[in-house]
Formats: C-alpha cells, structure tokens, sequence
C-alpha cells in the first residue's frame, strides 16, 4: 500500500484525493474527497513540475499542485 499522504506528485488518474485542510480553491470545501482525472508534468526552468486536476462531484480544479491534496486510496 502507498502511504498515507502524497507531496511530491505521486498521484494517478483515479486515485481519490481529500483537499488538505486550510487550503483554498474556488468551489472546494476544504476535506472535501474527489478523485484525479488527469495527471501533468509541466517543464519549468528547475525542473519538471508534476500537476493534477480533481472531479468533485460533477465539477472538476484547474491544474493544481498535488501538494493541496492528501491521498485517500487508489
């Protein structure tokens, strides 16, 4: 099993995620569960940068840092 809580980007499309506490994103309530729909690695100038979009019921973030979520199982 993979651990508890993911930082570096380790998530796959349909693993479902918890958005961390204290974060903020429009329309998402922080402990709210979705599950990854999409996985990125988007290249910048210190390396490649690993971002995730989330489905929340029938809505889905923008790209987001995988470091807003925690995971809950895949």
């Amino acid at each position: 099993m993979r651990g508890i809580e993911f930082t570096d980007g380790a998530f796959r499309v349909g693993d479902s995620v918890r958005f961390r506490l204290g974060k903020e994103a429009q329309g998402i309530t922080s402990g709210e569960i979705g599950v990854v729909s999409d996985v990125e690695t988007y290249p910048i100038r210190t390396g490649p940068v690993p971002m995730i979009r989330v489905r929340f019921a029938g809505r889905e973030t923008a790209w987001e840092s995988p470091g807003m979520f925690e995971f809950v199982s895949g």
